[in-house]
């Protein structure tokens, strides 16, 4: 009757990011995780957090200290971010039309094809910006 006068539970809610240096670690992590019953995933890390590696694992904050317990006894070396709220991770494909093209971006992998022939037109992996070959058939 007088529920309004009750206390409502705050919610731990937060996001935090596993970053390591490369793809292979960020994936070992995921998995190894998720082996453990932990909900976590694959993304791409806002650019200010990069640590060498385009893949980061996202987890919720409230779980952290369990899991840094099973990530200490690895020799993967990892740091720990907590995204604020207005930060998210990046998506990890993008599909973009670019002209008569069709671009799909994984991550800093790019893939252009022509959609009516089906043909690769162009593979571009990391590094540095690219600037997209179109060739003249």
């Amino acid at each position: 009757m007088l529920g309004f006068l009750k206390k409502k539970k705050k919610e731990l809610t937060g996001k935090g990011l596993i970053l390591v240096e490369n793809v292979a670690n960020a994936m070992a992590i995921e998995r190894l995780l998720k082996e453990h019953g932990f909900q976590v995933r694959g993304v791409a890390p806002p650019l200010h957090l990069r640590k060498g590696c385009d893949l980061a694992v996202e987890f919720e904050l409230v779980e952290q200290m369990a899991i840094e317990r099973v990530l200490n006894k690895t020799k993967i070396p990892y740091e720990i971010a907590a995204l604020t709220t207005e930060e998210k991770p990046q998506e990890l494909t993008k599909v973009k039309q670019l002209g008569e093209y069709i671009l799909i971006r994984a991550v800093n992998m790019k893939l252009a094809f022509d959609p009516k022939t089906g043909k690769i037109v162009n593979v571009s992996e990391g590094g540095c910006p690219d600037v997209l070959f179109w060739p003249k058939i």
